[in-house]
């Protein structure tokens, strides 16, 4: 997924919860910003290090080290980006499981995109729960307003 329907996602569900939705976009972030420049500069398949549950939980200890909320926090970003990420090839037990990833980035895109038509569905979700987190003050204020013209 992209990083604007991961943020938009983690956003609309960590805000409900009351986590700290700085640590939720960082961790909802971190397994791409891990992965990708390993995949590009190195020789290292683009979802082996950081896409699995022990990254995810190691992440989480950290943060939670320093606040058990942070950590808490941590733990719903990273999962929600491997939930999110669900539908391409995702190593979520490595290095339990075996893991090898025959395609590349575009062809993994494609791949996602085409199931289903859910990756397109999923990007504008996304894009869309983003842009009402970040406008959420107007869109309550457009609803009072509606509130008071709607006849009885």
């Amino acid at each position: 997924m992209f990083p604007v329907g991961h943020l938009g996602i983690s956003l609309a569900v960590g805000r409900p919860l009351r986590l700290n939705l700085l640590v939720v976009a960082f961790a909802v972030l971190l397994p791409d910003l891990v992965d990708k420049p390993l995949y590009y500069f190195g020789d290292v398949p683009g979802r082996l290090v950081a896409h699995n549950l022990p990254f995810v939980f190691g992440v989480a200890v950290l943060f939670g080290l320093f606040n058990r909320w942070r950590g808490l926090s941590a733990l719903v970003g990273g999962l929600l980006h491997l939930g999110q990420d669900a539908a391409g090839f995702i190593p979520w037990f490595y290095p339990f499981k075996s893991y090898i990833c025959p395609l590349k980035p575009f062809e993994v895109l494609k791949a996602y995109l085409s199931i289903f038509g859910l990756g397109a569905d999923m990007v504008g979700l996304g894009l869309l729960s983003y842009l009402a987190y970040a406008h959420r003050a107007t869109l309550a204020k457009w609803a009072r307003r509606w509130q008071r013209l709607r006849p009885p």
